[in-house]
């Protein structure tokens, strides 16, 4: 089925939403990221032994782990969002080329007479 200028511009616009989606969620894991970093840099302060500094090592690890996640998404809402920006400029040169074709840019039909 062809797709309609109404159709092309609401399948770019939930795209856009989507994307802006993975972008909320990964400003979402960078706060949790941050929350887990400021906790780890309050125990570090009080707590001191050997299990304290396993266990702020793990913390930094998973903060670690965190922001990867949050930089993936990113990257994903990015190449999406690319995608959707070429798949939305496509759509509209499809829709305007088959436009002109069909108000007068073809052989117009007819036969002899």
């Amino acid at each position: 089925m062809a797709k309609t200028q109404y159709s092309i511009k609401m399948d770019y616009t939930n795209a856009k939403r989507e994307v802006n989606q993975l972008k909320d969620l990964a400003s979402k894991i960078e706060r949790q990221k941050k929350k887990l970093l400021d906790c780890r840099n309050s125990l570090s302060k009080y707590w001191k032994s050997d299990s304290a500094t396993a266990y702020l090592n793990k913390m930094l690890e998973k903060s670690e782990d965190l922001q990867a996640m949050a930089d993936f998404l990113r990257q994903i809402a990015d190449t999406a969002g690319t995608v959707a920006k070429n798949t939305y400029d496509a759509d509209k040169r499809a829709l305007d080329l088959a436009k002109q074709r069909s108000f007068g840019g073809g052989g117009g039909g007819g036969g002899a007479w």
